[in-house]
């Protein structure tokens, strides 16, 4: 077989494998992103960030709410989501989002880069994404986000799968209330968050900030209340909100922030020393949604 013959059967072979992938990422692309999934009438207070909120805050005890939050959510991801919700959602008129120094730490780089959580995100909130941000990914960690993208059909052919009519966004995998049933049976090391949250040494994430601005126009974009939001935290896993605070004073003074790291719950009430279990959940969005005014 002479060289071009060669070039050419193998630029067909690649072209044949990028038709066969491309379709059913088009086909879940476009399905997954029907407007019914996203039209809520009824919600007019959106709860969104990361797993502290998704085991906090229980959706279920009022038709006015819905609970978005997921685990290992950078701001990132909340955006995407609110880019959407928002657009179909005239009626919400808040969005609460968590915040606090664990929020705001460098740390939360590992959470936009890493492999474990990259991979799972792409794979998951790639029918959500323009190519902006799928470019963001792939400049800063391409391997781990391309393997993200090469999982997506699969992904999200096992959630076409278990769809029924009539379901919503909570059913797509992108965020929903989960309520954690075990009690707290493991407490933090010793000096476990003093090298992070120690004065001089916190340092802040700069796509968290990014992001966080980008939310805050979104917000302000669309006429919604925006407000911030800290759950409570075990006694033994105290960050303070040293950082969130300094922050929120220098540059959001005007968004309401509310603090309720060191609000005391028993240790009945956690799942772990940072996320509240149903019975916390319980107690903590009556709490909440009395502050709020929602019924």
């Amino acid at each position: 077989m002479d060289a071009k013959k060669f070039v050419r059967r193998v630029a067909l072979f690649i072209i044949l494998t990028m038709v066969v992938f491309l379709l059913p990422c088009a086909f879940f692309t476009i399905g997954l992103n029907q407007e019914h999934f996203y039209k809520m009438p009824d919600r007019q207070v959106i709860f969104i960030g990361d797993s502290r909120i998704e085991t906090s805050v229980n959706d279920t005890k009022s038709t006015q709410t819905i609970n978005l939050a997921q685990s290992a959510e950078s701001y990132l991801y909340s955006y995407i989501k609110l880019r959407k919700m928002l657009a179909i959602n005239p009626q919400v008129k808040k969005v609460v989002l968590s915040f606090s120094d664990l929020n705001l730490h460098a740390d939360m780089e590992d959470w936009y880069f890493r492999n474990q959580p990259l991979q799972f995100k792409v794979s998951n909130f790639l029918f959500l994404m323009p190519p902006g941000e799928i470019g963001l990914l792939l400049r800063n960690n391409f391997k781990t986000t391309l393997a993200g993208i090469v999982d997506y059909p699969k992904f999200k052919f096992d959630v076409y799968k278990n769809m029924k009519p009539g379901d919503k966004i909570n059913t797509l995998g992108v965020g929903r209330y989960e309520p954690i049933y075990t009690t707290l049976s493991k407490l933090p090391k010793p000096g476990e968050l003093e090298s992070k949250m120690a004065p001089g040494k916190f340092t802040y994430s700069k796509h968290q900030l990014i992001y966080l601005d980008k939310i805050v126009a979104l917000c302000r974009q669309y006429g919604v209340e925006l407000i911030f939001l800290s759950t409570p935290l075990h006694h033994t896993f105290q960050t303070g909100s040293r950082f969130s605070d300094s922050l929120h004073r220098s540059k959001y003074g005007a968004i309401q922030y509310l603090d309720y790291t060191s609000l005391a719950f028993p240790d009945s009430c956690f799942g772990d020393y940072e996320h509240l279990n149903y019975q916390g959940s319980q107690r903590f969005t009556d709490t909440l949604f009395g502050v709020l005014g929602i019924r």
